[in-house]
């Protein structure tokens, strides 16, 4: 397995630094503005595409079909790919925790401690439970295939999510009263927390299934 994500590694260098060029640009952005909420959730997002860009590297050089042919099972393969996303993930969270206390450090109207945190961990739980989504759909249709219901994840929380919070539906009232907030917190990372490996689980069924 640490072969495999060493492999992810080498071929993510080039991407992985341009990334890190667009958060630092991003970075005085937000220094500027004063916000780090806006550093923080792309730190996380663009961290979360980089095993999916590996996925799409993979599937153009075949490389499923030279792996399967390799003394490494179908579940260290499945598993280096989750277990690089969940790194990747954490790297980004680490970057956005990082970044959002310098910008605090710095700007005297800047947010406190907490709120760094709360949005350093909310982009964390976003970007997990978008990879929950996408990586089976990954491995089942292809990153050709998948394009169109990778748009549909996408799209369709976001989209549900500014239906609920519109003015006529009470959503934004309810979630501000203490207990649901408190509510939330202990329920949403352990949603989180069983989705990714219930997708682990079904990703591994999927890939199992497959002749390459």
């Amino acid at each position: 397995m640490k072969g495999l994500m060493l492999k992810d590694l080498y071929i993510l260098r080039k991407k992985g630094m341009l990334l890190l060029a667009v958060l630092a640009v991003y970075g005085v952005l937000s220094l500027t503005m004063g916000e780090a909420s806006m550093v923080s959730f792309l730190s996380v997002m663009m961290a979360i595409t980089l095993p999916m860009t590996s996925i799409a590297y993979d599937e153009r050089g075949h490389f499923d079909t030279y792996a399967c042919a390799l003394p490494v099972s179908r579940t260290a393969i499945v598993g280096a790919r989750y277990l690089m996303s969940l790194l990747f993930a954490l790297g980004g969270f680490a970057f956005s925790l990082l970044a959002g206390l310098g910008i605090s450090l710095l700007r005297d109207n800047s947010s406190p401690l907490e709120v760094v945190l709360l949005t350093a961990a909310a982009s964390l739980l976003v970007g997990l439970f978008y990879l929950s989504l996408l990586l089976p759909l990954l491995i089942w249709l292809g990153s050709e295939k998948a394009r169109i219901a990778m748009i549909a994840v996408f799209v369709l929380p976001l989209g549900l999510l500014l239906l609920l919070t519109n003015g006529s539906s009470g959503l934004v009232d309810l979630v501000r009263q203490e207990p649901v907030q408190q509510a939330l917190l202990l329920t949403v990372p352990t949603v989180v927390a069983l989705l990714y490996p219930l997708s682990f689980l079904l990703s591994l069924r999927i890939y199992r299934k497959k002749e390459f």
